[in-house]
């Protein structure tokens, strides 16, 4: 079985100067997708599958995902030992890229299902509309990871 986070954000840079951008700063893989390589880059980070693409998903409950254009992902498969931080790396990449691109609202969700972030600047600094309070570390990724290892008594763990 296979997890993903996602976030979805907005930036005014095409695709490939995004991708540039995101592989330059985080030093990882992105490489245009074979299929159309100006709406997707997939590579790779920490051991996880990365892909940035202009997606084409469409809002379901809470999760808002036409208010933004492009996706970052990250995939494990089962028995990936990463699966442990994935949560957490995707939430340090969000606020990488709110703090080196200037990209100050987004969403982070599990498995394109559950918001478990949604991101925008205040006074104050950097703000999680879901949990309402600031974002401060470590605290955020303990927060983060409560959200998933059991929402609702679903029995879900990350």
């Amino acid at each position: 079985m296979s997890v993903t986070v996602e976030y979805s954000f907005n930036s005014e840079l095409p695709l490939p100067e995004l991708a540039f951008e995101i592989r330059r700063r985080l030093g990882c893989v992105l490489r245009p997708g074979s299929e159309d390589p100006e709406a997707l880059f997939s590579g790779g980070l920490f051991g996880m599958e990365l892909d940035l693409w202009v997606h084409t998903l469409v809002n379901d409950r809470d999760a808002n995902f036409e208010s933004y254009r492009y996706l970052l992902g990250n995939k494990t498969w089962a028995g990936n030992s990463m699966r442990r931080i994935q949560m957490e790396v995707m939430a340090l990449i969000a606020y990488f890229l709110h703090d080196t691109l200037e990209i100050d609202r987004g969403m982070l969700t599990y498995d394109v299902q559950i918001v478990v972030a949604r991101y925008e600047p205040r006074a104050e600094g950097w703000h999680d509309l879901v949990g309402d309070k600031r974002v401060t570390y470590p605290e955020h990724l303990i927060d983060l990871k409560a959200r998933v290892d059991d929402p609702a008594g679903s029995g879900l763990v990350l």
